[in-house]
């Protein structure tokens, strides 16, 4: 969806993207945010970086969180 979200010429466009901002994308893994940080690139987004290993090598390496409410993807 980022193609969609990140592309002011879709109806889809969230206006929070903008390509002079720094993005640093992460996912559970890290797989995930890898191929998201390489086409917002493609997209001209210059500054953009992904967390290598996710946020599971991020709570590995003892690094600090912060537990937050999680949505209910089920329940719609």
């Amino acid at each position: 969806m980022v193609e969609f979200w990140a592309d002011p010429e879709t109806e889809y466009y969230h206006d929070f993207f903008h390509p002079e901002k720094r993005y640093v994308c992460y996912c559970n893994e890290g797989g995930r945010s890898a191929l998201v940080a390489k086409r917002l690139r493609e997209m001209g987004y210059p500054d953009v970086a992904h967390l290598e290993g996710g946020f599971t090598a991020w709570k590995a390496d003892g690094r600090e969180t912060v537990a937050v409410e999680q949505r209910d993807y089920a329940g719609h």
